[in-house]
């Protein structure tokens, strides 16, 4: 029972992690950790360029360009996934009333999550051993968004994001411009 309300609540978010252009980096028990922009067919190099290089200001304003979308597109994603948990705990208690007579009781548990948003690089690959690897992202960024996630609970919130994630936005935030792109859950 646990692990099919478990895939049905984590096929739910995926396909939220999905629909925002994100991707699932791998499942930790039951939290799911979520890149958005890491499979983006773009280099750096153009930071080793001279400053007097008008290609350099071109490239640089594309990956600027970049970041925006993809903190964007993450934060879709989750306020999507809180949507879709709403849903899935409105199911869940219809699911628990209608099973609640029979002689081994049925029931779905209201869930609640936590995540945590943050922007920065992050090196990524297929990492492991000879006998298991699999596709990761690591870093900094990646801990410090770990670690925003943990700060939920102890807050008494849902989604926090980080200060780098704020800053990138904050423009469209302070002026009332900042769209949140509605997807289907």
């Amino acid at each position: 029972e646990i692990i099919g309300f478990l895939n049905d609540y984590m096929s739910r978010m995926v396909n939220c992690i999905t629909l925002s252009h994100g991707n699932v980096d791998k499942f930790e028990g039951d939290a799911i950790m979520a890149v958005w922009g890491i499979l983006r067919d773009e280099t750096l190099d153009f930071e080793n360029l001279p400053d007097s290089d008008p290609k350099k200001a071109e490239l640089a304003a594309m990956h600027k360009k970049h970041i925006k979308e993809d903190a964007l597109n993450a934060i879709t994603g989750t306020i999507a996934m809180r949507y879709a948990l709403m849903k899935y705990n409105k199911d869940a208690v219809a699911f628990t009333e209608a099973h609640k007579e029979e002689e081994r009781a049925q029931y779905k548990p209201h869930i609640r999550i936590g995540c945590g948003l943050n922007t920065g690089r992050a090196t990524a690959g297929i990492m492991g051993s000879a006998d298991k690897m699999e596709y990761t992202a690591i870093g900094d960024a990646v801990n410090f968004a770990s670690r925003t996630e943990s700060s939920n609970k102890p807050c008494g919130t849902d989604i926090l994001i980080t200060e780098d994630t704020h800053a990138i936005l904050k423009e469209e935030i302070d002026n009332g411009t900042l769209v949140v792109e509605k997807i289907p859950v």
